[in-house]
């Protein structure tokens, strides 16, 4: 009788360290997922999602699984994207040296990604960590602010007396499209902080009437006959 209690408890007792070991969910941090890499198996590529209870034999043998968290939060950036509109420094040498056709946009974005989708990149040693997932992220922010910014000069050029106070929250992210380099990517939200767009009426009359090379060319007579 007591050898058989005493195999209970052994039997008992191993089955919980068994479980226990092999439990993948208690490795979870809220608000993240993880990617289960294993020595036996590879790559495991299902997302394990915190709160999914999520069992891996794997974890049974030494040194045989790895697990990568990735935050499942949106990642919010900033970026400003500035320029000139071409030759609006010779167009404002000629119409007010205090004047510039250049522009400035700073856009907040946030960004999200599925877990799915990050295996993905996983696999393809897109992203190696969490760290590395996020500079994906800034990389397509980048792209984002980029193809804002153009069709908010866009929307500026076509539109007289365009103003971005006038824009309606949702028509940003209708026009921006990021299937062909950031396929993968969401855009949970966008915003202007701060803008700086140029005269573009100014602009094209200043380029109507005055040519580059005109211009260039009565600089150089200029200093021809100062010389």
């Amino acid at each position: 009788m007591k050898k058989t209690i005493f195999c209970l408890i052994i039997i008992s007792v191993f089955s919980i360290y068994v479980y226990w070991t092999g439990l993948t969910q208690r490795r979870i941090e809220p608000d993240t997922f993880g990617i289960l890499q294993t020595k036996t198996n590879g790559l495991i590529e299902k997302p394990l999602l915190f709160g999914e209870k999520n069992w891996n034999w794997q974890y049974l043998l030494p040194t045989n699984a790895s697990l990568k968290l990735f935050s499942i939060e949106p990642h919010v950036q900033s970026h400003t994207v500035s320029g000139e509109l071409p030759s609006g420094k010779l167009y404002a040498s000629i119409y007010d040296t205090n004047y510039s056709f250049d522009y400035q946009f700073t856009f907040n974005i946030a960004v999200t990604i599925s877990p799915e989708a990050v295996v993905q990149l996983y696999k393809n040693n897109q992203v190696t960590d969490n760290e590395s997932l996020k500079t994906y992220l800034d990389c397509a922010g980048k792209t984002i602010a980029q193809l804002a910014a153009n069709y908010l000069l866009e929307k500026a050029e076509s539109t007289q007396d365009f103003r971005i106070e006038s824009l309606r929250k949702d028509e940003l992210l209708r026009n921006i499209k990021l299937y062909k380099d950031f396929p993968s990517v969401e855009i949970f939200s966008i915003a202007v902080e701060s803008s700086k767009i140029p005269d573009y009426s100014l602009y094209e009359k200043m380029k109507n009437n005055y040519s580059p090379v005109n211009i260039n060319q009565n600089s150089t007579l200029k200093d021809e006959e100062n010389d």
